[in-house]
Formats: C-alpha cells, sequence, structure tokens
C-alpha cells in the first residue's frame, strides 16, 4: 500500500478511512510539515527535537519570504532560510496534535469524556470553563508567548488549552480556555490594571463566550457591550417677527435647515392679546450658537429681536463623552469606549465594551434612564448590544436567500435587529458566516429564534414518525437528491447523525411535493424486504443451524438484525420470504446449546462465516454489519462488549472508532451521554426553554447561567428564569402564591412528581406501569417505587399488590 503524503504532513483529512498507508514515513520519504494557521493544545505539549532537513535549510542565506507571511507550504523541505521572527516552537507543537482522541467530545456545549464501551465517565459544562481572547500580538507569536503573557497576569502553571492563529505576516491571534469560570473575569481585570505595562502596551485582552449550538447552527456570542446615549448640551432661541405671516415665512426657512449640524425644533409661540407680533421658538440649538449661524438661513427674513438662552450644561460633546464613560467604569472595567454625534439630533451615542458580561448586565440595570447632574441632569439611556455569529452550510444560505432578505427587513422594521450576511466566494470552502446583532436580550432572543427556524428547515416525516430508510445513508443516494433539489428549487440535506432528512428552502407546496416523494421512495424500498421476528424457539433454531441455511441458499439478502425483538431480514419477492420463513420453521433442533463445529471464523452475532470480518482484540470474530448493528442498538446505559456468550470484553474508544462508520460512532456518544445525563438529573438540568439542548449544573447558591444557545437568564437554584434584582428568598415569597395554585392543581388532577427526577407526570389511562419521559425511570403508580425495567415494575405489582391497576 502506496504511503499517504498527507499523513506525512499532517493534513490527511481521512483519518482511518484512507486508501494509503498511515505508516510512520521513514525521514526523506516526504517531507515533513508546519501547520501554518491553527495551533491547539496544551500547555504542557511534548517538543519534537529539529530535524535534519532544518539544519539544511539554515544553510540558505535568502529567507523565505512565504514563511515570514505564516504559509509556507514546503515547510522544512524548503529550500529558503526559515530563520525570523517565527519561533520553531510552535512547528514542534503543531505535530504533536494531528490524532484527536476519540475519548473526548463536544455536546451541547458540554466536553465529554469517555470510558471503555462507550460510556461516559465525566461531563463539563461551557459554564466550568472560561476563555480569553489575546490580540496584537506579533507575526510568529507562539504558545510560549502566551504562557509568559499569563503569567504576567500572575497566572502560572494552569492547565490550559492555547490556539494559536496566524494572520500572514501582519501578527497572531492566541486564545486560552481554562477549566475555571472566573479565570476570564479575573484576567480581564488584571490587563486592565496593568494595560500600561511594556508587556501588555500593544495587546488587547477580552473574555469570550462560546455556543452550545452544535452542527449547522453553532454560534459565537457577544455579550459585553453596551450602547450608551444622552442629550448633548442645547440651547433654545427665540426669534420674535411683526407678524404671524412673517414668522411662518421665517420657520419654513429653518425647519429643513441644519444650524452647526442640528435641526432644530421650531414652533411658533403667540403673543398676548392684541399683540401683533408673533415669536419663532428654535430648539435644539448647539452649545454656544450665535445669530450669525440662525441668520445664515433666513435669506433676509431677519427678526426684530433675537434672544438666544443659556445651554442646558456648559461642556464640550468630549467633556461630556468621558463623564459618561467614568460614571460606565465605576461599574466595572472598560475594553473600550467610543463616541459619537448622532447626525441631525441632539444626541450622543456609544459604544461601551466591558471586559465581563456580568458588567454590561450590572451597567444596564443600574443606570439605564438614570440622570447625571454632571451633564445638566440629562438622562443617560443603556441598553445591551448582542451579537450572534453563525457558520452555515453555504448551500443552505444559498437556498434561502430570498427568504434571509424578507427576514432580514422584517427584523429591522420589528425590532432593530440587524442581519448581515457574509458571501463566500471560495467554492472550496463549505461555510458561509452569518452575524445577527441588535439592543437587547430580548429582542436579539426574538430575532435568533426567528433566523435559526428558518436555517432549521422541515425534517421530513412520516406521520408522527421521522422518515428514514438506511438508502439514504449510502453515497449511491447523493445523485437522487441532487436530482430532487433541481427539480423542486430546495436542498435536502441528510443528517446521518441523527437519521434524518431536512429540506431547505422553496416553497410549502414543493416541500410537500419532495416529502410525498420522498416517502414513496421508502415505500418502494421496503417493499422488498421482509422480516421475520424471532421467537425464542425461532431464535434457538437460527443458532443451531438455521441461519447457515439461510445464508446458504439466499446469501448476502439475508441479515440477523440484532434489535428489540430479535428479526432476521430477506431483501427479495414475497416467494423469497416465504421459502426462508419454512426454510426456518423446518430447521432440526439438535438439542445442544451451540453447534459444536461452529469454525473461528463464524460471526458470533450471527453464527454463520463473517461478511466482511472483522477481528476485535479479545479475539472474536463479527461480520462488519453484524457489530455495526450490535452498537446501534444500544440504548447507551451498558457498555459496548464483546457479543460471545463468555466473553466480557470491554471496548476501548480507539478501537470502538476505527471499527466503526464515523455516523454510528457519533451516534453511539451522542446516546451515551443523553442516557447519563438523564441518570443524573440531579447534577444536570436543561434550559428551561422548550427543545433547548444547553444544560447547567442545579446549585444551592442562586447563580445567574446564561444559556448560549436561547440567551435564556437561569436561576440555578430556583430552577426558573432568572429574577433579576431579587433573592432566591424573596423571588420565593413572591411565587409562593403560585406556587399553591400549582399544588391545588396537582391535588385535583392526580399531578405527580417522578421519584427520580421531579418531573411533574400524570396519569391518563392504562395499567399502574409508568415510565418518566424525562429520566425512563419504571414507576409503580400504585406506591411510586422505580424499577429499572418494566418487568421488575410489571412483576412488583403483581406480587404487592396483586394486579396490573388497568382503567
Amino acid at each position: 500500500m502506496a504511503p499517504c503524503r498527507f499523513f506525512a504532513r499532517g493534513s490527511c483529512t481521512y483519518g482511518v478511512n484512507c486508501k494509503n498507508s498511515h505508516e510512520a514515513v521513514s525521514e526523506g520519504q516526504a517531507p515533513t510539515w508546519e501547520q501554518p494557521f491553527r495551533v491547539a493544545t496544551s500547555l504542557k505539549a511534548q517538543i519534537v527535537p529539529n530535524s535534519s532537513a532544518d539544519q539544511t535549510r539554515a544553510s540558505h542565506p535568502t529567507p523565505c519570504v512565504f514563511y515570514a507571511k505564516g504559509y509556507c507550504r514546503n515547510g522544512s523541505g524548503c529550500a529558503y532560510n526559515h530563520d525570523g521572527p517565527r519561533h520553531d516552537e510552535n512547528r514542534h507543537q503543531s505535530l504533536t496534535t494531528t490524532g484527536i482522541d476519540p475519548a473526548f467530545k463536544d455536546i451541547h456545549g458540554a466536553s465529554v469524556t469517555f470510558s471503555a464501551g462507550a460510556q461516559v465517565s465525566s461531563i463539563k459544562l461551557a459554564s466550568d470553563f472560561s476563555t480569553i481572547q489575546i490580540l496584537g500580538m506579533p507575526a510568529g507569536a507562539g504558545q510560549d508567548d502566551v504562557r509568559a503573557i499569563l503569567s504576567g497576569l500572575g497566572f502560572d502553571g494552569l492547565e490550559a488549552t492555547i490556539t494559536v492563529k496566524q494572520i500572514g505576516g501582519m501578527g497572531a491571534v492566541a486564545e486560552a480556555r481554562i477549566e475555571n469560570p472566573t479565570f476570564a473575569t479575573e484576567a480581564t481585570n488584571k490587563f486592565q490594571c496593568r494595560q500600561q505595562d511594556e508587556q501588555f502596551r500593544k495587546l488587547t485582552i477580552k473574555s469570550l463566550i462560546g455556543s452550545s449550538a452544535t452542527g449547522t447552527l453553532g454560534n459565537r456570542l457577544q455579550l459585553s457591550t453596551v450602547s450608551c446615549s444622552w442629550y448633548q448640551a442645547s440651547c433654545v432661541a427665540w426669534l420674535t417677527y411683526p407678524s404671524h405671516r412673517a414668522a411662518e415665512a421665517a420657520l419654513r426657512r429653518l425647519q429643513s435647515s441644519k444650524i452647526r449640524g442640528r435641526v432644530p425644533d421650531c414652533s411658533i409661540r403667540e403673543e398676548t392679546f392684541r399683540s401683533p407680533t408673533s415669536t419663532l421658538q428654535l430648539g435644539n440649538l448647539a452649545r454656544g450658537t450665535k445669530f450669525k449661524a440662525i441668520g445664515s438661513h433666513l435669506n433676509g427674513m431677519f427678526p426684530t429681536r433675537t434672544t438666544i438662552g443659556e445651554p442646558s450644561y456648559d461642556l464640550s460633546n468630549d467633556m461630556a463623552a468621558s463623564l459618561v464613560r467614568e460614571k460606565l467604569s465605576q461599574v466595572g472595567a472598560l475594553e473600550s469606549f467610543e463616541s459619537q454625534v448622532v447626525d441631525g439630533s441632539n444626541k450622543m451615542k456609544a459604544l461601551a465594551v466591558f471586559v465581563d458580561r456580568e458588567s454590561a448586565t450590572k451597567a444596564v440595570r443600574e443606570l439605564h434612564n438614570s440622570k447625571m447632574p454632571e451633564i445638566g441632569n440629562s438622562k443617560v439611556f443603556l441598553s445591551h448590544v448582542v451579537s450572534v455569529k453563525y457558520n452555515i452550510l453555504s448551500a443552505i444560505v444559498n437556498i434561502l436567500k430570498a427568504q434571509t432578505d424578507q427576514l432580514r427587513n422584517e427584523l429591522w422594521t420589528n425590532s432593530h435587529a440587524s442581519l448581515k450576511i457574509y458571501p463566500q466566494k471560495d467554492p472550496l470552502k463549505l461555510f458561509t458566516t452569518i452575524r445577527l446583532f441588535g439592543q437587547g436580550h430580548k429582542s436579539i432572543a426574538d430575532a435568533k429564534a426567528a433566523l435559526e427556524s428558518l436555517l432549521a428547515g422541515s425534517v421530513v416525516m412520516d406521520q408522527d414518525s421521522v422518515l428514514w430508510n438506511p438508502y439514504f445513508a449510502h453515497e449511491d443516494c447523493l445523485e437522487y437528491l441532487q436530482e430532487l433539489n433541481k427539480i423542486y428549487g430546495v436542498y435536502i440535506h441528510r443528517d446521518t447523525r441523527k437519521l434524518q432528512l431536512i429540506i431547505h428552502g422553496g416553497s410549502e407546496t414543493n416541500r410537500n411535493e419532495v416529502q410525498g416523494v420522498l416517502k414513496d421512495k421508502v415505500k418502494s424500498l421496503e417493499n422488498y424486504t421482509h422480516k421475520i421476528v424471532l421467537t425464542p424457539a425461532l431464535l434457538e433454531k437460527a443458532m443451531r443451524g438455521g441461519m447457515k441455511q439461510l445464508k446458504a441458499r439466499f446469501g448476502s439478502s439475508v441479515k440477523l438484525e440484532i434489535s428489540l425483538p430479535k428479526t432476521i431480514s430477506i431483501t427479495g419477492s414475497i416467494a423469497d420470504f416465504r421459502e426462508a420463513k419454512d426454510l426456518l420453521d423446518a430447521a432440526i433442533n439438535h438439542g445442544k446449546e451451540k453447534e459444536d463445529d461452529q469454525a473461528e471464523s463464524d460471526c458470533v452475532v450471527c453464527w454463520t462465516e463473517a461478511d466482511d470480518a472483522l477481528k476485535i482484540t479479545c479475539g472474536h470474530v463479527y461480520c462488519r454489519e453484524c457489530f455495526n448493528a450490535q452498537v446501534s442498538t444500544n440504548d447507551g446505559t451498558k457498555a459496548v462488549i464483546c457479543a460471545e456468550e463468555y466473553c466480557r470484553y470491554t471496548l476501548e474508544m480507539q478501537e470502538l472508532k476505527s471499527i466503526l462508520p464515523h455516523t454510528t460512532f457519533e451516534s453511539l456518544r451522542h446516546t451515551s451521554f443523553e442516557a447519563y445525563v438523564r441518570a443524573h438529573s440531579k447534577d444536570f438540568q436543561h434550559c428551561l426553554t422548550p427543545d433547548c439542548p444547553q444544560l447547567y449544573r442545579p446549585t444551592d447558591e442562586g447563580i445567574a447561567v446564561l444559556c448560549t444557545h436561547c440567551l435564556m437568564s437561569i436561576c440555578t437554584s430556583c430552577k426558573v428564569v432568572y429574577h433579576d434584582g431579587m433573592s432566591c428568598e424573596e423571588y420565593k415569597d413572591l411565587s409562593s402564591e403560585g406556587t399553591k395554585a400549582f399544588e391545588r392543581y396537582k391535588k385535583e388532577t392526580d399531578t405527580r412528581e417522578c421519584p427520580k427526577c421531579s418531573l411533574a407526570i400524570q396519569k391518563d389511562y392504562g395499567c399502574n406501569h409508568m415510565e418518566c419521559a424525562n429520566c425512563k425511570a419504571h414507576i409503580c403508580w400504585a406506591c411510586m417505587k422505580v424499577f429499572g425495567s418494566s418487568d421488575q415494575c410489571y412483576g412488583h405489582m403483581t406480587q404487592a399488590h396483586g394486579s396490573y391497576g388497568m382503567r
């Protein structure tokens, strides 16, 4: 097998599925390769020794201009000198990060660690970590430079994940992620205090908030920005005219003019009874306005008398802005503050970026709509500016262009939320960036929900269940789906992880037609597949030779499916199905536990010669499809072990990853994660928003945790929407009447709490066996005892209560 040259460079994207060899390549066979843009590893990264190629290259007198810019594609094979501002350390560290450990996975914003058998050993939530971004680093900066910056701020010996991105030859940006929820706040506060030090003078350090969303809806939030506005210093002028007609003529000349950049508020004030004069009042004039500035717009319509009042306060715009900045900085450290005059208005506007979200929230809560004596008791108006950035499949963005254009207009009209799409010009890049931003959590949360609803598309359903067939997972299906896309003007996205098809774009009529076509396709596929449900007697016959007889007669058209219940599937005509069933019924039962002559090459699942055989570490052999089916039916509560009757070998994560298709492996990890969360409901709770996948940790102390998926703020003690400005005790007192009403409702309707996870549950009909929809606990309704399975529950009801309690 030929060696993979991309693996030798560290850039093969096929992993274990690559058709070329990933064995180590001897020096000189292929050049080593430096990863030019991204380094992601622990602070304790291993340093790899310099190669001889480095020494050969160092002798060349001419420097490599591409290396200096950060993207020399020849790496250490380059003929030119790579000495210069970039550090060798970055190259070596990048070589240690080519493998991805299958024991770790980010799911719904949580970092999940798996042990052998794909069992979850720990879950770390996004709220357990915090991340800072460091901007302004020089080109070629590496992890040692980031480590030095952290040390300068007083953070030594931290276990951190550091990412360094080279921006051509212009500089570098770094991110440091620490398992400490307060690290980002502490780091940014310390940076603010030492910003003028030589080490930090050219840097900017800010905290980052990542998304919990996965797939195409993954996003990054910016929640530490506040929009401020206040009134500029203004004065009023009164222009007296001999008649009402003259005053009206002057008003027409002034009401559409700009006097020193501001449009005046014009109104006519009548004089006292029997007085022929009229006074034109001009408001919203800039501080220090003289009659000369007014008269230049009157075109000779001069008043008989002019009076200009005192300004509302005697400060320049810059001085007023500095006072507002000082006021905000008393609440929390500011990363930046930029002010500007609103053209034609009497207001000033500023964007203040705090170093953390909590300070921004506090500033809005405490200062919004408050008066500042320093600027003439002018009110200061504050609101949160929320920004959400998405990376969406370009195919989805393109098909939704008309809908996103319409949504952009609606969002601006209804909530002044802005939606910006950055077109992807590189056809090789699959994703396009979309940015949603505006003021106020509520308005952006609503806009975010509208945008994500549009981007989510329509899942293809067959009545109440998701429409799916294994055919859709095959590569051959892509051409079929692309043809449907062209005919109906839609984009059909196949999600092989969730086993579903999602339709994006097109009219409702077209989407309905596509659903009908796909349903017909599934029906035509199912007409050729028949299943024999294996009763205990038929299963025994299959194990003792029946399966071998079927394989001998029908070959690969016969498959044993490891499911509940176990079945044998036959692909063929009705006549083939009937013949197979007759063969199995007629199979002779020799009364043995297992055929003594079973070969070592037989699959331990279907007991026939293994098809596309694979041998796991314990030595037992499987058909590849049988092994995949065994894993696919795992509900996540049990480890993946060898299916041989007397073998209890538990497969390691690396072995599972190397054997299973990518989608099956990812599905296994997700299933195990969901089962773990259900079993540990006291440690993890889902966000209050329906269908939101984010988790949070309940605590005794009421802490506000922000769901980065739906932007809801949750009290971790009360498990409700965060009661801003109220203690948990005050909130409980306030909500006690509602609690009493709910308790009355529970009593009247016999609503009870699940003994395991406390979810409110009701029994409408049927027997006394209940299964909690949240934690899957099996409950006896008569005594509320919890059991591990339905069989245990039914056995208990018969023994303890004499019946199932049907009603």
